[in-house]
């Protein structure tokens, strides 16, 4: 007897796979209808009147997207653009607080072995600390940055350095190897940590992530 070639049931192709039980459908239509189950209504895309069968909502404004208008995150292009202009415009205002105002050794701690538990581990704040050396060129670097971090962040956290020539005990504690190194406590426990130059750009988003 011949074997009887299973159809797609909506286009009629002969290539089908089992989509769902008692029900086939070819790999194209498939692909449709998770689509149109993503995007909840089975609608066109509706970013600049797109009209290409949507993957997604935006998680801003709701609106239905397709592949090629979806952004890095769950957000439409335009939304995606939205929010990175308003999160250059708030860094333009960070760093006009951050590169005025209180000089930064009026609002950094200075740490040592001695004091290292007391303001950084058992802090109710959290507290950015650096571990730098005057014989490193990028630890000066990074030492300049967090001044402006301790001005930009005032009541938002603390900024400590800590000379690692002057204070051995910490630095074999944290298993230092390199510098500079930033470390964020949080409630005592190191939420971020960052080996090596990183721009202020940057520190400054993954600050706010983690305040």
């Amino acid at each position: 007897m011949p074997i009887e070639t299973i159809k797609c049931q909506e286009c009629g192709s002969a290539d089908v796979t089992e989509f769902k039980p008692g029900s086939y459908v070819c790999g194209h239509c498939e692909a449709i209808f998770k689509h149109v189950q993503l995007a909840g209504l089975g609608v066109g895309c509706e970013v600049d009147g797109c009209g290409v069968l949507a993957v997604g909502r935006c998680a801003i404004c709701a609106c239905a997207y397709c592949a090629s208008h979806k952004s890095a995150y769950d957000v439409c292009d335009p939304c995606a653009a939205r929010r990175a202009a308003e999160e250059r415009e708030d860094y333009r205002q960070w760093v006009e607080r951050a590169h005025s105002g209180l000089p930064a050794n009026r609002l950094t701690v200075v740490l040592s072995d001695a004091t290292f538990d007391q303001e950084v581990e058992q802090s109710s704040e959290p507290v950015l600390v650096l571990l730098w050396a005057q014989w490193v060129k990028p630890a000066l670097d990074m030492l300049e940055t967090v001044e402006h971090i301790a001005r930009g962040f005032q009541n938002q956290l603390r900024v400590a350095s800590l000379d690692i020539d002057k204070a051995p005990h910490v630095s074999q504690r944290l298993q230092v190897q390199s510098i500079p190194i930033l470390f964020l406590y949080k409630d005592g426990e190191v939420v971020f940590q960052k080996v090596g130059l990183i721009d202020e750009w940057t520190l400054v988003q993954e600050l706010r992530r983690h305040l």
